[in-house]
């Protein structure tokens, strides 16, 4: 399951401020600047996508956006049980759709809780927060989500990825080769 990573990155900022960093949360362009950093702490975006986007025609595994979920989640159980060669029935089908939507979730999010993790951690909902996707624009300016967009396009681009990014993700301008290259 791969996301957009203007949602991943508001997502990551949330959840870290919550969970981890509270009053040390560093500013949103400083936490944009770390999250497109190599050594960003749950792994590169582009290099995640990069490494399961190779490997999305074995027969052992399924490659989905986050998007592609959320717009068919019944589709998805269904293509998760056929990948592990499970027969659901319509009954079975709607009780994990049912299990797996955000709003079950959210009414046990208790049981997402992370625990105390420093001194000013308190459950917060951090794991289980909106579950929306396509409202970056919510933390982040325009020019901040372009900055995502060209510099994830730029390292698939540089990881010799060709995932359809745009495509997937709506972006606006494509960055050439040669930006890409220079970056």
């Amino acid at each position: 399951m791969v996301r957009d990573p203007k949602d991943v990155c508001v997502s990551a900022y949330h959840f870290m401020r919550a969970e981890a960093m509270g009053p040390m949360m560093p500013s949103v362009p400083n936490f944009i600047a770390y999250f497109l950093a190599p050594s960003f702490h749950f792994f590169p975006w582009a290099a995640f996508l990069d490494g399961h986007w190779r490997i999305r025609d074995r027969e052992n595994v399924l490659f989905m956006t986050y998007e592609e979920m959320k717009k068919d989640l019944p589709g998805t159980v269904r293509k998760i049980a056929g990948l592990l060669n499970i027969a659901l029935s319509e009954d079975e089908v709607d009780a994990v759709v049912r299990h797996s939507s955000f709003k079950h979730m959210k009414q046990i999010e208790h049981k997402f809780e992370t625990g105390m993790m420093v001194p000013w951690s308190k459950p917060s909902g951090a794991m289980v927060r909106r579950g929306q996707h396509g409202e970056s624009d919510e933390l982040l300016t325009p020019e901040q989500q372009q900055k995502i967009d060209d510099h994830c396009r730029a390292e698939l681009l540089r990881l010799g990825c060709d995932f359809p990014y745009d495509e997937a993700f709506g972006l606006n301008r494509p960055v050439t080769t040669a930006s890409a290259l220079h970056r």
